[in-house]
């Protein structure tokens, strides 16, 4: 953590309970027919997330950075380091 924020900067932590889905959460909030059981406590886990943390949701990929540095390093591949 420490080499990712600048030294004067401020790590904010909130500690949330442990969430475990019993039968009312499978009943009302999995789609069985179209998602699996991993995928619906996923969803579940990254809307209580953006709920307490008031961070936006973001259509965003892991590997969009990748096309971003190319398009800003106006590179035609990434080299590897």
């Amino acid at each position: 953590m420490m080499m990712c924020f600048p030294p004067t900067s401020i790590a904010k932590f909130k500690a949330l309970p442990i969430f475990s889905p019993n039968q009312y959460f499978w009943d009302n909030h999995w789609d069985s027919a179209n998602e699996t059981k991993v995928d619906a406590y996923m969803k579940a886990i990254r809307q209580i997330m953006l709920r307490e943390s008031g961070l936006k949701d973001s259509e965003a990929m892991y590997i969009d950075r990748f096309e971003f540095i190319k398009v800003k390093d106006h590179q035609d591949e990434l080299k590897e380091e």
